[in-house]
């Protein structure tokens, strides 16, 4: 007998309206928390952009946070503001998730200065790098080209999932900005669902080592 289970490696890619219904889900129940910490995600990024030089490592190493966060509220489990601290939690993992966001602009960089298009197809080969990197903890190179094997061959559908998250976003900022608090967490969920669903779809089981303290399996160079 065939196995018909939603998760399973050979059921069909999931669509947009499916991945949103899950993403809402996971912060339907706990709206006050979410804002919450979305509130200290924006206030975080515009206090790091006010610092010369270190503020895109400081809004960097937020970001992961934000994300480890997250990834515990889609899990069901309780988080605090140590998690948020996740990518500061050992130097060997701050120096990985800096060095994967510094590899990515360069990239992103020299994909600009040949055209528009190539910089755009490159933004959207490595999109997922944080969300993979957080969840997996892996190291910067391995992020990279974990991003970048997930979206090979889905790239059309990866970009009308940001497409899909602009709009989202956008509709948050026009409700006096409050609704980004919301938007915002869905669309990394959204992201979260993306990359989950990717990994079935190229048959490799979801691995979500955990992102509490002291629960961290980090992975170097991965084999």
């Amino acid at each position: 007998m065939s196995n018909s289970s939603p998760l399973s490696p050979a059921a069909p890619p999931l669509v947009l309206g499916q991945l949103f219904d899950r993403a809402w889900g996971s912060v339907k129940g706990q709206i006050a928390l979410v804002m919450g910490l979305s509130l200290v995600m924006l206030l975080g990024l515009a206090a790091a952009s006010s610092i010369p030089l270190l503020g895109w490592a400081i809004s960097t190493l937020i970001t992961a946070g934000y994300v480890a966060c997250l990834l515990r509220l889609r899990r069901g489990e309780q988080f605090d503001f140590a998690d948020f601290l996740w990518a500061f939690q050992n130097m060997n993992r701050l120096v990985h998730v800096l060095l994967a966001a510094l590899l990515m602009a360069v990239a992103l960089v020299m994909g600009f200065a040949l055209l528009v298009i190539p910089g755009i197809w490159i933004w959207v080969m490595l999109s997922l790098t944080t969300v993979v990197q957080v969840k997996r903890d892996l190291d910067g190179v391995a992020a990279l080209k974990a991003s970048y094997d997930l979206v090979s061959g889905n790239w059309w559908r990866v970009y009308f999932m940001f497409f899909f998250i602009m709009l989202l976003n956008l509709a948050g900022a026009l409700h006096l900005m409050i609704g980004l608090l919301i938007s915002m967490p869905v669309s990394y969920l959204v992201m979260i669902e993306m990359v989950e669903d990717l990994e079935r779809a190229k048959g490799l089981a979801p691995v979500d080592p955990g992102t509490a303290p002291g629960g961290s399996s980090f992975q170097v160079n991965p084999g």
